[in-house]
């Protein structure tokens, strides 16, 4: 089952149409190692020994990645053509919920491998 990605301290989820969140983790391969290594090294300086101990983004800790199987998926997947996310936007409020041991509510993130190019009009924000 995909894990959750989405979280938030609020129990009604709105996401509009016009919003878009970009998730560009696997873009640039070294910005995500380097990214990843400045939040271990705060989460190691604060004294968290372990991950569930202060911070919920688990899947940063190194322990918790598999970087090379996560790239070889992403290397492998097709480029989407289109552009829309109406069905992601459907299941991420059909699974809004509470997430257990935590104050937080949460999504479950669609399993898919779509993968897209950024249309023009979204050039001039990277």
């Amino acid at each position: 089952m995909p894990t959750c990605r989405g979280y938030a301290d609020v129990p009604r989820l709105v996401v509009p149409e016009g919003l878009y969140l970009l998730h560009l983790k696997h873009a640039d391969r070294d910005l995500f190692r380097q990214t990843a290594g400045r939040r271990n090294a705060t989460a190691e300086e604060a004294g968290l020994a372990r991950p569930r101990d202060g911070m919920i983004g688990r899947h940063w800790f190194a322990g918790s990645r598999d970087d090379a199987a996560d790239f070889a998926a992403i290397d492998g997947a097709a480029i989407d053509g289109g552009f829309g996310f109406a069905a992601e936007r459907a299941a991420m409020a059909a699974s809004w919920a509470p997430r257990p041991g935590t104050p937080f509510f949460a999504f479950r993130l669609a399993a898919g491998d779509r993968l897209h190019r950024l249309p023009e009009r979204f050039s001039s924000l990277l």
